[in-house]
């Protein structure tokens, strides 16, 4: 009687160990594939997150070429207004010099 109590025992202990074994398998097996659908939801937000950077990285060089342009056109426009004076000026000053040169050939 004795020897069939221990036998018990002894197969009720190999049944929970195996059955603690099974249940831990599966629990890594689940894990395995939770770990797998948080990687792949990881690389698929880094990947939509990458895109949305490069966007936004394309608006702003395309905003800075925009505002780059309308301040070289701005810089152009006043030096051409700058240079219509001062040529305007040269002018009035060559006019008045060959007047002189011309009055005193004239004379």
């Amino acid at each position: 009687r004795f020897h069939l109590r221990r036998m018990h025992a002894l197969a009720t202990k190999i049944k929970r160990w195996y059955l603690l074994r099974r249940d831990v398998k599966e629990y890594q097996r689940k894990l395995r594939i939770y770990q797998m659908a948080r990687r792949i939801q990881r690389l698929f937000r880094g990947m939509k997150g990458r895109e949305l950077a490069n966007l936004k990285r394309f608006q702003l060089m395309a905003a800075r070429a925009i505002q780059k342009n309308c301040r070289r056109y701005f810089v152009r426009r006043d030096r051409a207004f700058q240079l219509c004076l001062y040529h305007k000026m040269f002018f009035l000053a060559a006019r008045k010099i060959q007047k002189l040169i011309r009055k005193v050939l004239a004379v």
